[in-house]
């Protein structure tokens, strides 16, 4: 038998497509300054790990050759449009919003989102079927009353402490008190 879903947690969803998007951009950002050093990516998951060092190291291996011995890579770079306080700010950032949310999945040629909304499903917690089955049943024969009389929702909520929360005067079953 299959869980039943009792609640979509929208607001934790949105959060954290929000914080993934913005993950998604700041490592495009990443990228594009990249670009300015004219240095190929060719490992995303060793770029992501420290993307200054990255970008610094494959601007070397690229480029050496046209620099005199003593030369370090952090001088040889200057002559791009690249901007190593930009890449470590964006980094910074990218980082802060890994420790806040599950981040984005990096492999070696890819990123992509790791969201999935199954995962903000709430379900219905084994042995609570039957209150739970009451409850709506209860509430769908209050909606079918509203016919023949006026149903004030706000009363039916205080008749039955705790079980249901008001939303745009009507009912829901309170779905904290049911989630596995």
């Amino acid at each position: 038998m299959s869980k039943k879903v009792i609640h979509f947690n929208e607001s934790g969803y949105l959060t954290e497509l929000s914080k993934q998007t913005k993950m998604q951009d700041l490592f495009n950002d990443m990228l594009m300054e990249a670009e300015k050093a004219e240095v190929e990516i060719h490992d995303y998951k060793a770029f992501i790990d420290n993307p200054v060092e990255y970008i610094l190291d494959q601007y070397w291996e690229e480029n050496k050759q046209f620099f005199p011995k003593g030369v370090q890579k952090e001088k040889a770079i200057k002559n791009t449009e690249f901007d190593q306080s930009m890449v470590s700010k964006l980094f910074g950032e990218y980082n802060r919003l890994k420790g806040t949310c599950k981040g984005l999945k990096v492999t070696k040629k890819s990123t992509a989102l790791t969201l999935d909304q199954e995962d903000y499903n709430w379900y219905l917690a084994e042995g609570m079927e039957k209150e739970h089955e009451t409850l709506e049943r209860f509430l769908q024969c209050a909606s079918e009353l509203e016919e023949f009389t006026n149903v004030t929702y706000a009363q039916l909520q205080r008749g039955i402490q705790g079980k249901f929360l008001l939303k745009n005067n009507r009912l829901e079953i309170n779905p904290n008190l049911f989630k596995a």
